[in-house]
């Protein structure tokens, strides 16, 4: 029975120190806030923009609608997404579907006060996926995986914003 508590104590202060350590990885520094991410103009773009900001509260890092006020910017263009579908028929006449879809956006990062400049393009891409014997990938499958590729762009673009300060 000793043993047992022992070890869900230990257990405990282990998960403790390993959270307070993700949380030291993913600290933005005061002097760089608030941050300004400017609004996208399109559909896809807006959506990655609402929550890129909830996630950057999430961290405690102030976001502000006054550019004049920020001390980061943040600006996404060419938000787009993509599927490619291809039709072949295998060896026992039956068709198959290859499938890929992609999710891309540009990101430019600027600290204005210390002229520490960020501009890359990111895309998430599925890999391809082939359905043997069907003919309908529904449309409900389709925004299932355009949705997966979204978070998947939103975090990488979270890390490029958090860690965009290590050149400072």
């Amino acid at each position: 029975m000793a043993l047992k508590k022992l070890l869900t104590i230990l257990a405990v202060v282990l998960l403790s120190a390993c959270e307070g350590y993700n949380k030291l990885a993913y600290e933005y520094p005061k002097a760089l806030q608030p941050i300004y991410i400017a609004p996208v103009d399109n559909y896809n773009g807006a959506l990655i923009v609402t929550e890129l900001k909830q996630k950057l509260i999430g961290y405690d890092i102030d976001i502000t609608d006054n550019i004049k006020s920020a001390k980061t910017l943040v600006n996404l263009s060419d938000v787009n997404k993509r599927t490619y579908k291809e039709v072949k028929n295998n060896l026992a006449d039956n068709s198959s579907i290859f499938y890929k879809g992609s999710y891309n956006a540009t990101i430019s990062i600027k600290h204005p006060k210390i002229k520490n400049n960020i501009h890359q393009k990111i895309t998430t891409i599925t890999p391809i996926i082939e359905l043997e014997n069907q003919n309908i990938f529904s449309s409900a499958d389709t925004e299932q995986i355009f949705n997966e590729l979204k978070n998947d762009l939103i975090n990488i673009i979270l890390r490029k914003i958090l860690f965009s300060n290590n050149k400072v």
